[in-house]
């Protein structure tokens, strides 16, 4: 291409002008864009392959570059399969696109199809061509031949810049990650996208619920028992204490769990007053991990399933949840069992009820005493519903429930004044795209 040495002047350039330069190329192409279109690489492969000219392309690794509109994904994969042919260089945050053909050389500023659509009527020019001389010493400076660039500092107040130079792996490496990425979370089409404002709530209202961890006092109705005892009598006990106060009070464990939950809680979350309380949403998780070690230590504790604590070197036996009810359950057989042992009527319901252990009974399989026993636990247990151990920790749970702050409530200045006192920033605001159609 002729142009003079040191002929410069404005142009309009766009893809159809761009596609037109290229094409004219007879020696070199050395070009450098934040991104390409599938129609740019095919022909200057098919330049390169036709003439076997000299090429160098340049190259935004980032994937913004991609997803702001500056090029498009399918030709990245292009350039990466023809990385040697197209001898790639990668250099982040390439803005500017600079294209030397031959002796000539074209700047221009890219279009991002993210924020708007290539104009069809240019009123202002969007770069310059350049001769030889401005192609050589452009050449010169991306080659890095730094002697030859020096910046007489008294002319130009800018400092100079080098183009990176990278090796062949780091640059493959570098494009196929950002390939990958891509195809995890593929870029929308710039034509079909709009840029808006949003915002990110950086704290969210939490709703902790604890369910089952307050055991208290419980009693077990007996009236379905007394009911089989002719003439009932009025000093049976109508009702059995399966957990008294003092068996919840020596549960130490229920103790220490609600008092680690409140550290937990004051360690990770603000107390919003009349509005709730605010937790930060990068620390919901391990909030949340946090809570449930307790759930299951708690659990662990109440089964017996932690060892007895060391207290200066003597070991202190741990009252369990297991050890109370079985304890509680045992004295309920005997209660049950000295009522029915001198109540024949009583015992025949109870058999009748149960009539495997009757069989069994009638079979001489069992002894009168040991059947009786069996029909008196089976009763507790079938009848009467005494709880396990394992019903009551089944119960043991905390749920946690999450809210966005609202823009209503932003605008309350009692909140406002929360925020204030603990220092807050709710919301990070940024710059979003949204899909248009």
């Amino acid at each position: 291409m002729n142009i003079s040495d040191s002929f410069v002047h404005f142009v309009k350039v766009s893809k159809r002008t761009l596609l037109d330069f290229l094409i004219k190329a007879q020696n070199q192409i050395i070009i450098a864009k934040p991104g390409y279109t599938v129609e740019e690489i095919e022909q200057i492969l098919e330049i390169v392959q036709e003439k076997g000219i000299e090429c160098s392309i340049y190259i935004d690794p980032d994937e913004n570059s991609i997803r702001f509109g500056f090029g498009e994904k399918e030709a990245l994969e292009i350039i990466y399969k023809e990385i040697k042919g197209l001898n790639v260089k990668t250099a982040k945050h390439i803005r500017m696109s600079i294209v030397i053909v031959d002796d000539s050389v074209l700047v221009f500023s890219p279009i991002a199809l993210s924020w708007e659509d290539e104009p069809k009527d240019l009123n202002f020019p969007n770069g310059f061509i350049g001769g030889k001389s401005i192609a050589n010493t452009l050449l010169e400076q991306i080659q890095g031949q730094k002697e030859k660039i020096a910046i007489p500092e008294n002319i130009v107040p800018f400092p100079g810049c080098e183009f990176p130079h990278k090796e062949e792996a780091e640059i493959e490496e570098e494009l196929s990650n950002t390939i990958e990425i891509l195809k995890e979370n593929p870029p929308v089409n710039p034509a079909r996208i709009r840029q808006i404002t949003i915002y990110r709530n950086r704290f969210k209202l939490l709703k902790m619920t604890v369910m089952g961890a307050k055991i208290t006092n419980k009693s077990l109705n007996l009236r379905s028992f007394n009911s089989l005892i002719p003439d009932f009598d009025v000093r049976l006990r109508n009702s059995w204490r399966v957990l008294t106060k003092k068996d919840v009070d020596s549960l130490t464990g229920i103790k220490e769990f609600f008092s680690n939950i409140g550290s937990i809680h004051n360690k990770y979350t603000f107390d919003a007053k009349r509005f709730g309380t605010l937790i930060e949403v990068k620390n919901k998780k391990h909030f949340e991990s946090c809570i449930t070690l307790e759930v299951n230590k708690l659990v662990e504790n109440l089964k017996g399933n932690i060892s007895n604590e060391n207290i200066n070197g003597s070991e202190k036996k741990i009252t369990t949840l297991v050890s109370i009810l079985s304890e509680s359950r045992e004295g309920l057989i005997a209660y049950l069992y000295s009522i029915a042992i001198n109540n024949p009527l009583c015992q025949d319901k109870l058999f009748n009820i149960f009539s495997g252990v009757k069989k069994m009974l009638r079979k001489n399989m069992m002894t009168k005493v040991k059947a009786l026993k069996e029909v008196v636990e089976l009763f507790i247990d079938e009848k009467l519903k005494f709880p396990s151990a394992q019903d009551m920790v089944d119960l043991i749970n905390v749920e946690f429930d999450y809210y966005d702050v609202s823009d209503e409530l932003l605008n309350n200045p009692d909140f406002d004044a929360v925020l204030e006192e603990f220092k807050l920033q709710v919301r990070d605001y940024d710059k979003g795209y949204e899909g248009v159609h």
